[in-house]
């Protein structure tokens, strides 16, 4: 299925000791777009002076490669070894040329120096001294590595490739095209499951009277009936009579539950690609202040239970269970820290993150979130600030008439 793409054309610079390193180049090149073109709508066109450049009469052949290769692309990859090329009219080499044409017009230069052993019968001293002048040069927009072998250059090429790359697209981008550039949207999901960029709570705040009057839980007794056989096979029933252990504090606790739980809301987030291109490696980081007025959960509040030690469901449930991505709640000195990833994220989708904390609020507040969202296509992570506004409604209540309406 055909589709639209931005072509970036990459000069690869070198002499001929190097011709391992070339063909690499190329196959990295190959590799990045057989696996991100598509995605990011964007083709790394790799450029030789031997399949791009045609010779002329009547000027030198270097200035042919200028004209049809030098002059047209957005980066150049230099490798060097022991050599530096042959020399042109003005430059120490025509491989120097080339790349110095490309950083003096502000593009990226990609420079890798080979540290491999070579035995020194065979280097041309005079060639590397020329070598050892030019890797002390630097371009505003140059990156230099050594290697130490053809494994040890592939890896960091890969690595800086695709660094460069994302520069190259986040440059390229003008306002027009601005939904190319790839973008993240961080808000919460309500409970009725639309996104919200900012949550308002309204919570109620239970004044309990009658408290000290509230009684014990009563003890509750029932029938166990149990089936036995005698020797002979005869089967027969016999009924006993046992007192199960309760719980006495358990309208107290209840209570003491209820009126937190009204005042306890479940936080949950969403994440949405809002940009042309598929987004990997997703990573955030939220940051939530202390603060008297409330305080975060990764558990839901347990239900007190009518018989000793044991709780209804809720302490158990743990939102972080819910989904695959990773996520996790930690207390710092001063902060809750929240993480979470996605592996991916493509165009124009969202995802809910049915997953979150619960927020238990004491009096009215306005709690502010700072997130940092990491990518592998953005060059700098985004910075999100969102908040959460609870207001508060006093309601009183009776133990005693709560009680009731209990049983």
């Amino acid at each position: 299925m055909p589709y639209t793409a931005k072509v970036f054309r990459i000069l690869i610079a070198s002499p001929s000791d190097v011709e391992e390193e070339r063909e690499i180049i190329a196959r990295v090149i190959q590799e990045w777009n057989d696996l991100h073109s598509y995605d990011k709508k964007v083709v790394l066109l790799p450029l030789r002076w031997e399949t791009h450049a045609s010779p002329e009469m009547g000027k030198r052949p270097q200035e042919f490669i200028n004209r049809d290769v030098v002059d047209y692309c957005d980066m150049a990859i230099g490798v060097f070894w022991t050599r530096i090329g042959s020399p042109t009219e003005d430059f120490d080499s025509g491989t120097i040329e080339e790349i110095e044409k490309v950083g003096a017009n502000g593009k990226i230069v990609m420079l890798y120096f080979s540290k491999a052993k070579v035995e020194l019968d065979n280097v041309d001293l005079e060639q590397y001294k020329k070598l050892k002048e030019f890797k002390k040069k630097t371009y505003d927009n140059g990156l230099v590595e050594n290697y130490k072998n053809i494994l040890d250059f592939r890896d960091k090429l890969y690595k800086h490739l695709e660094i460069k790359t994302r520069q190259l697209i986040n440059e390229s981008i003008s306002s027009k095209d601005f939904s190319l550039l790839p973008n993240l949207e961080l808000g919460f999901l309500s409970n009725d499951f639309k996104f919200k960029d900012k949550i308002n709570l309204k919570l109620k705040n239970f004044i309990v009277e009658s408290i000290d009057d509230v009684p014990d839980y009563k003890e509750i007794k029932k029938i166990d009936n149990s089936i036995t056989k005698t020797k002979d096979g005869t089967a027969f029933i016999i009924s006993h009579n046992s007192i199960d252990t309760v719980n006495k504090d358990f309208y107290r606790e209840y209570i003491e539950y209820f009126v937190l739980n009204e005042k306890t809301e479940q936080i949950n987030f969403y994440l949405t690609n809002t940009s042309q291109i598929s987004i990997r490696d997703i990573y955030v980081e939220i940051e939530i202040p202390f603060s008297p007025d409330y305080i975060l959960s990764e558990t839901a509040l347990k239900v007190p239970y009518k018989t000793k030690n044991r709780f209804y469901g809720g302490g158990d449930i743990n939102l972080s269970n819910f989904n695959s991505t990773m996520f996790k709640i930690e207390e710092g000195k001063d902060k809750y820290y929240i993480s979470f990833e996605v592996s991916a994220l493509q165009p124009q989708r969202s995802i809910d993150l049915y997953k979150g904390f619960y927020l238990s609020v004491f009096n009215q507040t306005n709690i502010i979130l700072t997130a940092k969202v990491y990518a592998d296509c953005f060059p700098k992570p985004l910075n999100i600030e969102k908040s959460i506004v609870v207001d508060k409604e006093n309601v009183q209540i009776d133990a005693l008439e709560f009680i009731k309406s209990l049983n």
